[in-house]
């Protein structure tokens, strides 16, 4: 784990570099902060509040950018705990009462202004600040210790490649305020679509977990004839792993409308990872969908159109989503009901969704190659590996008890054959060492999954495959390093985790 005085190399953040949320007079700013609270895009999931039992909620854009935020911090070692959120979107009575309180504090409303802002004149209002737990109080009489704080220092370095600017005063206060997106509080859209959102673990505590799907679904070739076209914006070996990896999931390559019912509880899951709505991973999707091409929802949902909509504005809560995907459900809870089975189908087919769905995927292989980089991983199987991980068990898969496992098992395995392991050995090891460690009911299935890409054939699902044969899978190096081999196994105490990354390595798209 990152020790508090751990050194993270990184460039100089400049303050507030593309200027502060603004805001103007008072009647402005009050009926800007009330605009704001209607064009806020979701709850944020208990998992990332520091309050799980107060809800709260953030501009749709900023939570997007706020969760891969989350999910890089937590790759790059900063504890799961730590960057949850204390404070997010603040209506003009609770920032009222904030500052009641602080004036009685400071007694003196200049003073006062320094910590907390008139009502309606706070960033929190527009839903694009947080206030993050840095691992001790946020309290004005506390700032030199916030600031040593491990957390703290992985913001400084990173938080403004996802579009946050700190506020000078509070170290913990950060606000999304990327260069081009609107500065005024109120209700904004960003210059550009909104980024892809990390795929989230299928369990609410991140604890790994593998369902596999209710119903197969048949491949639409015979293994033997399933090519590798060239996906654009995909290197061939991206490709290769992420065909193989949407087998999986879906039961056929590149399924961009993978489909099934609410069989492990998450409502529905659709796409080519089987993005969901009990996780909250297929909101975003839809919601950018709804927002950029809302004349495409209505010819793609005809009737149900309003209904689509409805359940996707801001002010709908995730039991309000989950208690609509249940509807379009079957009795057994199992499989999506029609017309909306239709509907789904009209929607993986139309090509801008596509897109989307590629965009999110792009993120995603960009996770998986930061740890195939970490771990020392140089073949086309190592990248299919770590890409079926971070899909299955979330950009955070490599938990401290995982990498000491994973590091004992290699020494012990090279205990034993005196000799150090190749890299189809330590794929097997990681493995094993992940399907050990997932809820114990999956166990084996995970097992059968990881260990497929490990041997390149084997049986899921049912289903014999042989990848090499039907994705082109190879031993071969995915990506040529000057002057470094095909496989270098990591050094003693490199897997030691969390391993601090340089700020470019984990890039959002």
């Amino acid at each position: 784990m990152l020790a508090a005085g751990s050194k993270v190399a990184c460039h100089t953040f400049v303050f507030e570099k593309t200027g502060p949320i603004r805001v103007g007079s008072a009647a402005a700013r009050i009926a800007r902060a009330h605009a704001a609270a209607r064009d806020l895009g979701v709850n944020i999931h208990p998992r990332h509040l520091a309050d799980p039992s107060s809800p709260k909620q953030l501009h749709r854009a900023a939570y997007d950018a706020y969760l891969r935020l989350k999910a890089a911090a937590e790759a790059d070692g900063i504890p799961p705990n730590l960057l949850v959120i204390v404070s997010g979107y603040r209506s003009i009575r609770s920032q009222q009462s904030l500052w009641e309180n602080a004036l009685n504090r400071y007694r003196d409303p200049n003073i006062a202004r320094r910590w907390v802002a008139p009502p309606g004149g706070s960033p929190h209002h527009t839903g694009r600040a947080i206030d993050f737990s840095l691992g001790t109080r946020n309290d004005s009489s506390n700032i030199p210790a916030l600031r040593s704080t491990v957390a703290y220092k992985w913001l400084v370095c990173n938080a403004e490649r996802f579009g946050f600017t700190p506020y000078r005063n509070e170290p913990w206060h950060w606000e999304f305020n990327p260069p081009g997106f609107p500065t005024s509080t109120g209700p904004s859209v960003p210059a550009a679509p909104p980024r892809p959102t990390p795929i989230p673990s299928r369990s609410p505590a991140h604890l790994p977990v593998y369902a596999p799907p209710a119903r197969r679904q048949e491949p639409s070739s015979s293994p033997a004839e399933i090519p590798i076209v060239g996906l654009p914006g995909f290197s061939p070996p991206e490709e290769k792993a992420l065909r193989i990896t949407t087998m999986f999931e879906t039961g056929r390559p590149l399924n961009f409308g993978g489909l099934t019912g609410n069989f492990d509880n998450q409502g529905l899951s659709f796409g080519l990872l089987q993005w969901n709505i009990g996780t909250g991973s297929l909101q975003p999707l839809l919601r950018e969908f709804a927002t950029r091409f809302p004349g495409k929802v209505q010819a793609i949902f005809g009737p149900d159109a309003p209904r689509f909509f409805d359940i996707l504005q801001p002010h709908r809560s995730l039991p309000e989503q989950m208690q609509f995907a249940r509807s379009i459900n079957d009795a057994s809870q199992r499989n999506v009901v029609e017309p909306w089975r239709t509907y789904f189908a009209r929607l993986a087919a139309d090509p801008d969704f596509r897109q989307i769905q590629l965009r999110h995927v792009r993120w995603l292989m960009d996770v998986a190659k930061t740890f195939a980089r970490r771990l020392g991983l140089r073949s086309e199987r190592g990248l299919a590996l770590m890409l079926d991980n971070v899909t299955q068990n979330g950009a955070g898969w490599l938990k401290p008890n995982r990498a000491a496992l994973i590091q004992q098992r290699k020494a012990e395995q090279e205990r034993q054959t005196g000799r150090p392991l190749t890299e189809r050995q330590f794929l097997a090891v990681i493995a094993n060492v992940v399907a050990d460690t997932v809820n114990p009911r999956w166990s084996e299935d995970v097992r059968r999954r990881r260990m497929m890409i490990v041997n390149g054939t084997g049986v899921v699902h049912e289903t014999p495959m042989d990848l090499a044969r039907q994705f082109g899978l190879t031993d071969q190096p995915w990506e040529t390093i000057p002057g470094v081999p095909s496989w270098s196994a990591p050094a003693p105490g490199t897997m030691q985790y969390p391993r601090p990354l340089s700020a470019t390595r984990l890039r959002a798209p």
